[in-house]
């Protein structure tokens, strides 16, 4: 198994997160190549009915048209939910 694929076989997990890899890899504006990767990397490891979530200090604007490219041709539903985090945070 290359770099580009995780060892975890398809449809393993009900439930995939990632918080700040996509982040760290989404800072080449030019290259969406290893963000791609990590998307489609979740989808598939990640049960039909399961859910994927990736949590991001992108805003929306910048986040779901990505989302929405990455997931053409798969069997997603791709949707935003903001969360308010207190000033105490």
């Amino acid at each position: 198994m290359d770099a580009t694929h995780m060892t975890y076989e398809d449809n393993k997990f009900d439930l995939t997160i990632d918080k700040g890899t996509y982040d760290a890899l989404a800072c080449d504006p030019t290259d969406k190549t290893m963000i791609s990767n990590l998307f489609k990397e979740m989808v598939r490891v990640t049960k039909v009915g399961g859910s994927v979530i990736i949590i991001t200090n992108g805003t929306p604007a910048k986040r779901m048209a990505d989302f929405e490219q990455f997931g053409e041709g798969l069997a997603v539903s791709i949707t935003h939910h903001e969360i308010q985090l207190s000033n105490l945070s």
